[in-house]
């Protein structure tokens, strides 16, 4: 997405011959990368949705039926290296998704 971007930006700076600024590039960058996501949203979603959905059923069992961190990272089959990972943080970011109302921020948090 991010080549998609740039080179979106690059030909319409280079179309109406701007000398912008540097502060005028990054705010083009922004409105072309903002315009980007919102036609790719309904694509990318659907198609994470999709992809997701048979993990995504066994994680909520697992999570609904597990009692602590320990035990669900043995049923999820997680290497040790991994269950060491604090992923507070990420859940924490994630747990912002639904009040999102953008799909731009919806899917710019899911890449974070």
């Amino acid at each position: 997405i991010q080549r998609i971007v740039d080179e979106s930006t690059r030909k319409l700076l280079h179309h109406y011959d701007t000398k912008a600024g540097k502060n005028d590039q990054q705010s083009i960058q922004q409105q072309v990368e903002h315009q980007v996501y919102t036609h790719l949203f309904q694509f990318l979603w659907g198609h994470i949705i999709r992809t997701l959905k048979d993990y995504d059923r066994k994680l909520h069992k697992h999570i609904l039926d597990s009692s602590d961190p320990s035990t669900l990272t043995r049923q999820l089959m997680v290497d040790d290296l991994l269950a060491t990972v604090d992923c507070r943080a990420s859940a924490a970011e994630l747990k912002k998704l639904d009040s999102m109302i953008s799909p731009h921020e919806k899917v710019e948090c899911l890449v974070r």
